[in-house]
């Protein structure tokens, strides 16, 4: 089993070096014939005994051999390429006096010589796995101190750190460095040690034998097979295996490991800590201390305490549900934790201790923390929920009920709690099963739709029969809490139990407690009318009889009622007008702007009002004065419509009044008629004609029996109206076009159109609102006049 993959301090070295150097080059001629005299011709006697000046002034022909010479003798006794004589005269020297040095020796046969010596400081760092350096250049990404583990770096610090550097030397380039330059002398010292990390994985098997390997680097993993032991164990396993933070030094059982499903180190960050516990996944976890429940994140929990006897709820600041109850005796050794999924309940121990295990042939010891297998798990979760049901059967928090449905059907957890709660108040209830229900459906997660559906009958038959329970009415407040709260508890059956809470409301008077109330209930649930007090009725009656935006907030009983009151009372203004009902409730009728469907209008008000009297009656509730008072202006105009107005025609139809002159142009208007709409004959229009036809103009009394013969052959078509004189305005005369159009303001509760050849007559009817037409518009034949026109135009334009 792998115990986990983990960071080792391992040290490298910083290595200051002073380096001394030498650029070659090629002697001169001088240097060159000095460097050759002094080893090949020193031996020869008579030459041997001439001096520098005679050999190069008498053999060789060099004059001013001082000046040229000297300087070359001098600077090859500085570097060491010829001894120096002890005189100061050196071009006086005998030849067999000087000879070459060794490094002279060389110098002649390679034909170079070396500059003036020079010194510089180089920096590297050693790297102990690989055994090699590597030029430091500022930015390395080592580190200057690192927690432990870390390796020892007395053991791995470099023995010759010089050699390693003359011989790095040679690959590298530096500045001061060139093809002729040869190092002369390197010393380096270690000046500071760095570190980095390397990862080393660690495997233990169900007998504790401890294997390691470099997981980082294959230099890594050759260190540690090559490496002592000991020198393992103390520097990086033991660190490792048994932090200093470790305080808990339980002793597990030798047969543990082969329970194990998986382990690890236990961390640095203490006992209480939760390494690898998963908060999202559980259902409930339970935990050896309360200093544990602070890593839960809000899951439930159960603290385990060997001192309690029962069990009791921890007050937490986030609301969470952690319980106190009995640690059973005896117990798993080392238990740390367990946790029930969230998905299937199935548990999943964790415990933590003092591990024996084994390394390079010695018995040792590790601090572990270790998940046992389902089977392993499964036994210690038995032990411990028969202690849990022993403890929590008995206890009166709803919360700490809820738990059982961990190991029993939740139905039957339901119907405890169901027989707990039987004769709490309402409100009492409600809170309690709010608790029960979150606590449930964190517990019963097995096959929830059986159960949730059963819990819903539940809690809807019990609230129930708290609703019976209810003396008096419940007030606002408690009533907003209440039903917010069956909402929460019943998403989708919300309604049906709110509505028998509201049945045990106290009447909401006010339009900002309707709107809290609705908010609370939601956009569905229907009030009953008994909840609507006469202030608040009667302020939407208000605001329906007025431009105000009607609000409601319905659905209830009384919502369609006030909306189809204030539209009939809409209608009413549009058809009827407000200065015709004023003239109303005087006894006089003014029918100058009323229209065809104001007689449909006013029954549809008084049909709107008494329906909405009716079901006030039934919650004893009036309405409001100034409702009454336009019903009774309303009712008022009905009655005198009735009877100084005709009865309206079908919708759909239309009546065409037509005076003498539209007769006269075109009798053929009566019997050519659209089939919706139906002549009208003022009998005024027939005494006219009947002394048109003997006039003494032909072509008058020729149009006029025209007329007449018209009018009889439409036959039963034509309606003929008497005038309606108290119809005209108290100022009009009674004149013929005034009688005739008293006529059309006595059909004007239908659709009426006037029909004349006279300009003016058309203008008084338009006046009194009331549409006219001329013949000729009537027939269409201006339209198809002008259509023709058009289409000449438009003829004439293309050519």
């Amino acid at each position: 089993m792998n115990l986990g993959t983990y960071a080792v301090g391992f040290p490298v070295f910083e290595i200051e070096s002073s380096v001394t150097f030498q650029t070659i080059r090629s002697p001169t001629v001088f240097e060159r014939m000095v460097m050759r005299l002094c080893h090949r011709y020193r031996d020869e006697p008579a030459i041997a005994a001439m001096s520098f000046q005679a050999v190069f002034e008498d053999v060789l022909g060099v004059s001013a051999s001082t000046e040229l010479v000297g300087p070359c003798l001098e600077n090859l006794m500085f570097l060491g390429v010829i001894s120096r004589p002890a005189t100061e005269d050196i071009m006086s020297v005998r030849l067999g006096d000087v000879s070459l040095t060794p490094e002279g020796i060389s110098f002649l046969e390679r034909d170079r010589l070396p500059g003036r010596s020079k010194q510089t400081t180089v920096k590297h760092i050693y790297l102990p796995l690989p055994k090699s350096l590597k030029p430091s250049k500022g930015a390395h990404g080592f580190k200057d101190s690192i927690p432990f583990p870390r390796v020892n770096s007395n053991a791995l610090m470099p023995t010759d750190s010089s050699a390693l550097v003359r011989s790095a030397l040679i690959n590298e380039k530096h500045a001061w460095k060139s093809a002729n330059t040869e190092i002369h002398a390197v010393e380096s010292t270690v000046t500071g040690t760095l570190w980095e990390h390397q990862q080393i994985e660690v495997t233990i098997d169900q007998s504790g034998a401890l294997t390691a390997s470099g997981a980082s680097s294959k230099e890594f993993q050759k260190w540690i097979e090559l490496a002592d032991s000991e020198l393992l164990w103390n520097e990086i396993l033991n660190p490792i295996l048994n932090p200093p933070q470790a305080s808990d030094r339980t002793q597990l059982d030798d047969s543990v490991l082969r329970f194990a499903d998986s382990l690890a180190a236990i961390d640095e960050s203490g006992d209480d800590s939760m390494p690898g516990f998963r908060p999202a996944k559980c259902a409930l976890v339970v935990v050896r201390n309360i200093e544990s429940a602070e890593h839960l994140n809000g899951v439930p929990a159960i603290v385990l305490n060997h001192d309690c006897t029962t069990a009791r709820r921890i007050e937490t600041s986030d609301g969470s549900l952690i319980v106190e109850g009995p640690c059973p005796s005896p117990f798993i050794k080392g238990f740390r934790w367990l946790e029930l999924a969230r998905t299937d309940l199935a548990p999943s121990v964790a415990i933590a201790g003092i591990a024996s295990m084994s390394w390079g042939g010695q018995t040792r010891s590790g601090s572990l923390l270790i998940r046992l297998r389902s089977d392993a798990s499964d036994q210690a979760w038995s032990v411990l929920r028969k202690s849990l049901a022993d403890c929590l059967s008995s206890a009166s928090d709803s919360g700490l009920l809820a738990f059982s449905a961990l190991w029993e059907p939740p139905e039957e957890t339901i119907q405890r709690w169901r027989e707990k709660t039987a004769h709490l108040p309402i409100a009492d209830l409600i809170s309690d099963a709010l608790t029960f229900a979150s606590a449930l459906e964190q517990f019963a997660v097995k096959a929830k739709s059986n159960w949730q559906e059963r819990w819903r009958v539940t809690i809807s038959d019990a609230i129930g029969a708290a609703c019976i329970r209810v003396d008096g009415s419940i007030e606002d407040d408690q009533l907003i809490g209440l039903v917010r709260s069956v909402t929460k508890l019943l998403t989708d059956r919300s309604d049906d139990v709110n509505r028998g809470i509201l049945m045990h409301a106290a009447t909401v008077d006010d339009r900002e407690r309707i709107e809290r109330l609705r908010t609370a209930v939601g956009a569905t649930l229907v009030l009953p009318s008994q909840l609507l007090g006469a202030n608040l009725i009667n302020g939407w009656v208000t605001d329906a009889l007025s431009d105000v935006k009607l609000q409601l907030r319905g659905p209830h009983a009384l919502e369609l009622l006030i909306s189809e009151l204030a539209s009939a009372y809409q209608r009413v203004v549009r058809d009827v007008s407000l200065s015709s009902l004023e003239g109303s409730a005087n006894g006089t009728l003014s029918v100058k702007y009323v229209k065809a469907t104001a007689l449909e209008s006013a029954l549809k008000w008084v049909s709107a009002y008494e329906t909405l009297v009716d079901q006030l009656k039934a919650i004893s509730i009036p309405l409001c004065q100034r409702a009454a008072d336009f019903h009774q202006s309303v009712v008022a105009w009905r009655d005198l419509a009735c009877k100084h107005l005709a009865p309206p025609t079908e919708t759909d139809h239309r009546l065409i009044v037509l005076d003498t002159s539209a007769l006269m142009v075109a009798p053929d208007l009566v019997t050519r008629m659209r089939s919706r709409d139906m002549p009208v004959i003022p009998r005024r229009v027939l005494e006219e004609l009947d002394g048109l036809k003997e006039s003494s103009d032909d072509q008058k009394a020729q149009a006029a029996r025209a007329a007449i013969r018209a009018i009889e052959s439409a036959g039963s078509r034509v309606r003929f109206e008497s005038e309606a004189l108290d119809l005209l305005p108290p100022d009009w005369d009674r004149s013929s076009d005034n009688r005739i159009l008293s006529v059309a303001m006595y059909l004007r509760l239908s659709a009426v159109l006037l029909v004349t050849g006279d300009i003016n007559f058309r203008n008084k009817a338009r006046a009194e609102d009331i549409s006219a037409q001329t013949p000729d518009e009537y027939q269409g034949k201006n339209q198809s006049n002008k259509a023709t026109s058009t289409g000449n135009n438009k003829k004439k334009g293309k050519k």
